[in-house]
């Protein structure tokens, strides 16, 4: 009888650890659902900052071009501005010309009739 009581008591004592170690492996698997509920929560925001990213790098490239699309255009405009003023000096230098040749005609004139 003191053998089955013996038995017993071991048999117990082994349920009592195994209860204690399936506790132990219990909580650790909480622990480790718990931090990989967080680092797949990390992970999302990880995924919504890059997309953010991306969607800024989009942008800026976007604007870069239309930046680049209105340099082009300004430098177009300015060539245009520069020919139109190169064009005017080409007049104003045939005009003065005349004038001077007209100057000179009245001068001529002015001496002959005196």
């Amino acid at each position: 009888m003191e053998g089955d009581c013996r038995h017993m008591d071991n048999m117990v004592s082994t349920k009592n650890d195994v209860d204690a170690q399936n506790k132990i492996l219990r909580d650790e698997l909480s622990m480790m659902k718990e931090t990989n509920a967080g680092l797949d929560s990390k992970l999302k925001h990880e995924e919504m900052d890059t997309a953010n990213v991306g969607g800024r790098v989009v942008s800026t490239t976007a604007d870069k071009n239309n930046l680049e699309i209105d340099k082009n255009n300004m430098e177009r405009d300015l060539r245009g501005r520069f020919e139109a003023l190169d064009e005017l000096t080409r007049e104003k230098t045939m005009v003065q010309q005349k004038l001077n040749f007209t100057n000179n005609e009245l001068e001529m004139t002015t001496r002959e009739q005196n």
